[in-house]
């Protein structure tokens, strides 16, 4: 028995080792799988955050893009009707006539920006074929037109229908008729460092709107500067004038359209000159007795020659006493800086 024992004892111990070895390559190999699969599940992860981020740029990229005119499209009405909301277009230098659209050169019913290259360098030209020059029709966001110069369009140079509406350093001019129509407006609609001049009839229809004009220069518009309409005469819907410039009309400066009255309309920091009179009242809706009015006293307001240098750009030369007399202490006028604003037009060409 002795000897069986002791033969059988080595094979035991051989078997134990085997199986021991076995074991720990089990689980050697066990921990190789698992963190190979783990490694390939970070990579993946990490793949596919990577992947998102990349289209999330993208995507940011692509929204901020301009649409270029000329470049994308060489119309900026195939550009509008390209463009999603909030996009904005950008055209080139040069002049864009637009006289084969008969009813209106820009037609805009979507929110969205067009921008210039800047006033007298981007020019949208009607030659007195086409009736409006960019009509802004409602829409359910905001419409910015910036830097470029609208002229010689039949009827209005602009006409504004859209609540949220920002017209920036643009320059209107040469209008048959009206320089900027503005058609029952909230006070969202904002016309800054613009010029409106050398329109035959009037530079501005206030049609039961409340819009404000910030450093604007509204100068040689035939008979009027601004017409005011209102609903009645309690009504919250004539304009706000700030650090503005309306010069040299034929009829007045303002006429405050049967009812409306001084007293509605809210303008400070602003200049009256060269018109035939400052302001004149209609006293019943024939329209047949039409009396002098003044501007409601406001605080700011001037009428001094603004002593431009010239009648094209409009700037103020250095003896103009306009100079430093805005809100802000700058100049009035269009070439003034505005509140909270950086910039102003480059000089009309």
């Amino acid at each position: 028995m002795s000897r069986s024992v002791s033969a059988y004892q080595p094979h035991h111990r051989r078997g134990g080792k085997l199986i021991g070895l076995a074991i720990v390559f089990l689980l050697i190999l066990a921990g190789a799988v698992g963190g190979y699969l783990w490694y390939r599940g970070q990579g993946s992860s990490k793949s596919t955050a990577s992947s998102g981020a990349d289209a999330d740029t993208a995507d940011q990229e692509n929204a901020v893009k301009p649409i270029l005119v000329p470049g994308d499209f060489e119309s900026i009405d195939k550009a509008i009707e390209a463009a999603r909301d909030n996009d904005t277009i950008q055209l080139g230098e040069g002049e864009y006539d637009l006289s084969a659209n008969l009813v209106a050169g820009v037609k805009i019913s979507k929110p969205l920006t067009i921008r210039g290259a800047g006033i007298g360098k981007t020019t949208l030209v009607g030659k007195n074929k086409s009736r409006i020059g960019i009509q802004i029709n409602k829409t359910d966001g905001l419409v910015a037109i910036e830097d470029l110069t609208v002229s010689k369009f039949a009827q209005n140079g602009i006409d504004i229908e859209n609540p949220a509406t920002q017209i920036t350093r643009v320059q209107v001019t040469g209008s048959g008729n009206i320089g900027v129509a503005l058609r029952s407006l909230p006070n969202t609609t904002l016309i800054t460092s613009s010029l409106i001049t050398d329109n035959h009839l009037t530079g501005v229809l206030s049609e039961k709107s409340a819009a404000v004009f910030t450093n604007d220069t509204i100068a040689n518009n035939g008979a009027l500067g601004i017409n005011i309409q209102v609903a009645d005469k309690a009504s919250a819907d004539a304009p706000t004038l700030l650090n503005c410039i309306v010069s040299g009309h034929t009829r007045a400066g303002v006429l405050f359209h049967f009812p409306a009255t001084p007293e509605q309309a809210n303008i400070t920091y602003t200049d009256f000159f060269g018109n035939k009179d400052v302001a004149l009242r209609e006293q019943d809706a024939s329209a047949v007795t039409i009396k002098k009015a003044t501007v409601k006293p406001g605080t700011g307001n001037l009428t001094a020659d603004p002593k431009f240098l010239d009648a094209v750009s409009y700037l103020l030369n250095d003896a103009s006493p306009l100079k430093d007399k805005s809100s802000t202490g700058s100049d009035l006028g269009a070439y003034g800086t505005p509140p909270g604003a950086e910039t102003v037009p480059s000089p009309a060409q």
